[in-house]
Formats: structure tokens, C-alpha cells, sequence
């Protein structure tokens, strides 16, 4: 791969990790205002952009698995993360046929459209995840689509740090490109046996972060932090968030969010009964 090429990749990556970060932003304040609406339609938006960071780095396709491993060297992250289960990664292709197969599983059962709330307290006994269409849970943070849930909290968190890794491997390019530059345009002294340093011309040529970076990576920044304040209490509220977003299936991601302010409040929330005759 080219740097050329790598540097896109790295700036659409830290596109969809600010696209994620603002679905959820919108997400909190949905969730103060109590509008159901914007909820779910915020936390879709943060599913959306946050499956296109696992397409990026985790494809699942053979054909882009060499880029994604180039791309996780030098970000320094895993082979197996949260981000990278197929079933997110997927999350948003054939996204009607995907409604059609769910119909077709959920037909003569009880199933419930949008809710936002505590699941405890509707009135459908022995209701199923795989038979929830869309859902937000505000006691554990889980939305639920299509019958399979995601962690908010542990997916915001993922997403913040690849964000951050992300940034510093992109300004270490550019100060790479810079001492090239300032090099080329100096003049050579007179007994300098070290080799003038190059701007990066392939992928293969730039390094990957370094071990300090990264784990200043998963350290969150205090701009972050101010910004999202509300966002985080209710996480620390809970004596441990869920260390896992898979569904029952083993799908939830262990993908963090950023959960809403307040979650605790249990907004007021409508939800929609049906019997699938599908």
C-alpha cells in the first residue's frame, strides 16, 4: 500500500470515529430531553458510523483483510476486537433483506417496535431479544437492533480510543513529511555521514506508534472528558458496565458507547405492539 493511499484511510477512519462521536452526543441529549425519536434515531447514527470504523480495520471480506492488517499494525491494535465481529461489521449491508430475514424469523410471534426505557416494565410476557426490533435499554445501556444489542458504553469507549490512536499516527506523518521537507531545503553539512530522512513513499515506510502512544491512547483526554461529562455518569454510576456488548448469540460487540446523561431517569418512552402476521 502506498502512503498516499494509507493517509486516506487513516483520515476517513478518524471521519466515521467524529461522526460516532457526535451521533452520540446527540444521543445524550436526546435521552435529557426525553424524546424518544431522537434516541433511537441518534443511536442508529452512532451504529452506523461505528460499523464503518470495523469495516475499515477488521474487513471481513479476503479481498480487504491486507489492508486491514496493515492498518491495525500501525495502530498498534488487535487482530480480535469487538469492532471486528462480522455481524457489526456487516450491520448496515442489504439492510433490507436483513428486515426481510427478521420478519420472516419473528412471524406469529409478539414483537415490539421502538422503545426506550426499562424493558421490566412493558407489558409482554415472554418477549425474546431476537423479537425486538429496536430498543433502548436505559438500565443497562444495550441498544437492541434487529434483535441483537450493543453495548453503548463499551462501544463509545472503543471508538474514542481508535480515534485517538488514529490522530497520533497522523500527526507523526506529518512531522515525518516536515523533516523531510526542512532536509531537502537545507544545506548539507560538510561531514555528515547520516542519510538525509525521506518522506514516506509506501505504507511499509511509516512506523508504527509507539508503545507510549498507545497506551496514552486508552487514557481519556480531558477535552473528551469535559465534553462528555454527561456521558459518562452513567457508567460510573453502575458498579461495572458490561464488559461485553455481544447478544445472547455472542454479538453484542464489546464496542463502548458513551451512554446518555441521565440514563437512570428512565424516560418516558412509547412503545408499539404488534403481532407479526408477516
Amino acid at each position: 500500500m502506498d502512503a498516499n493511499s494509507f493517509i486516506i484511510y487513516l483520515h476517513e477512519l478518524r471521519n466515521q470515529c467524529l461522526y460516532t462521536h457526535s451521533a452520540l452526543s446527540i444521543f445524550n441529549q436526546s435521552l435529557e430531553k426525553k424524546s424518544q425519536t431522537g434516541v433511537l434515531f441518534s443511536g442508529q447514527a452512532a451504529l452506523n458510523a461505528a460499523s464503518q470504523v470495523g469495516a475499515i480495520l477488521w474487513p471481513s471480506r479476503a479481498r480487504a483483510r491486507r489492508r486491514g492488517e496493515v492498518l491495525r499494525e500501525k495502530l498498534q491494535l488487535p487482530d480480535s476486537h469487538a469492532l471486528g465481529d462480522r455481524r457489526f461489521v456487516e450491520l448496515w449491508e442489504h439492510a433490507d433483506e436483513k428486515l426481510d430475514e427478521w420478519i420472516k424469523n419473528t412471524k406469529g410471534q409478539r414483537v415490539l417496535f421502538d422503545f426506550v426505557g426499562d424493558p421490566k416494565t412493558i407489558d409482554l410476557p415472554g418477549l425474546k431479544e431476537d423479537c425486538v426490533y429496536r430498543l433502548y435499554d436505559t438500565t443497562s445501556h444495550v441498544f437492541v437492533f434487529r434483535g441483537l444489542g450493543y453495548n453503548m458504553v463499551n462501544l463509545s469507549k472503543a471508538i474514542e480510543e481508535i480515534g485517538r490512536r488514529t490522530e497520533i499516527l497522523m500527526k507523526q506523518i506529518m512531522d515525518q513529511v516536515k523533516a523531510a521537507e526542512g532536509e531537502g531545503r537545507a544545506e548539507e553539512p560538510a561531514n555528515n555521514d547520516s542519510p538525509p530522512q525521506a518522506a514516506p513513499k509506501s505504507a511499509s515506510e511509516i512506523e508504527p506508534i509507539s508503545d507510549a502512544a498507545a497506551t496514552a491512547a486508552e487514557e481519556p483526554k480531558d477535552s473528551a472528558e469535559q465534553e462528555s461529562a454527561k456521558a459518562e455518569a452513567p457508567a460510573k454510576a453502575e458498579a461495572k458496565p458490561k464488559a461485553a456488548a455481544k447478544p445472547k448469540a455472542a454479538a453484542k460487540p464489546k464496542a463502548a458507547a458513551k451512554p446518555a446523561a441521565k440514563s437512570t431517569a428512565k424516560p418516558k418512552a412509547k412503545a408499539s405492539k404488534a403481532k407479526s402476521d408477516a
